[in-house]
């Protein structure tokens, strides 16, 4: 195992080291980095309230999209996004229009996006603009992470019956506080 502090982080990040895995160390200063501690601080937060996560399916084409991750309980599907800086109009087009289509066809029963807040407004004004009203209850957008990538939202009546939840509160579920600081040990 192998560690660093990088700066815009509140702990360190630990990962496998090359002897190991066979795969270099992470460059802790990019944006991929970031992203992907953020991914696995929501896949844990699925996990511990029972769904199991999984990554998407490979995209069939070009206009197809990856998400983030696939989270499973039951029959339920949700289609998890995390966005930490926002993406060009013409990419969230192709982006929606994917969303908007496993919606419909494949058994999807929501997209969630986990953003900081400013990504969110940009996220949420596509979503607004791409997705049909009908379905618009299916997209839910919430500012969960400050602009470094640490968790700052509340995500907890999200658990209990899937109602949107106010991007404004900053309080974590008991059974989750420390949830981000143990996982950027």
């Amino acid at each position: 195992m192998d560690s660093a502090r990088p700066t815009f982080r509140d702990g360190s990040i630990v990962w496998a080291t090359h002897a190991a895995t066979g795969k270099a160390a992470p460059h802790l200063f990019r944006q991929t980095t970031r992203h992907e501690v953020a991914v696995a601080s929501i896949s844990a937060r699925y996990i511990c309230h029972g769904w199991t996560w999984q990554r998407d399916r490979e995209p069939a084409s070009k206009l197809d999209h990856m998400t983030d991750g696939v989270a499973v309980r039951g029959d339920e599907i949700e289609l998890v996004e995390v966005e930490l800086t926002p993406k060009v109009l013409g990419r969230y087009v192709q982006i929606f229009n994917n969303h908007t289509s496993r919606l419909e066809r494949e058994g999807v029963g929501r997209v969630v996006y986990f953003c900081d807040a400013a990504t969110e407004r940009a996220v949420r004004r596509i979503a607004d603009q791409r997705v049909h009203h009908t379905g618009r209850h299916k997209v839910l957008t919430l500012a969960a992470f400050d602009v470094r990538g640490k968790w700052i939202g509340d995500d907890s009546r999200m658990w209990l019956d899937g109602s949107p939840v106010d991007p404004t509160a900053t309080s974590v579920p008991a059974e989750l506080d420390g949830l981000n600081e143990g996982m950027s040990r």
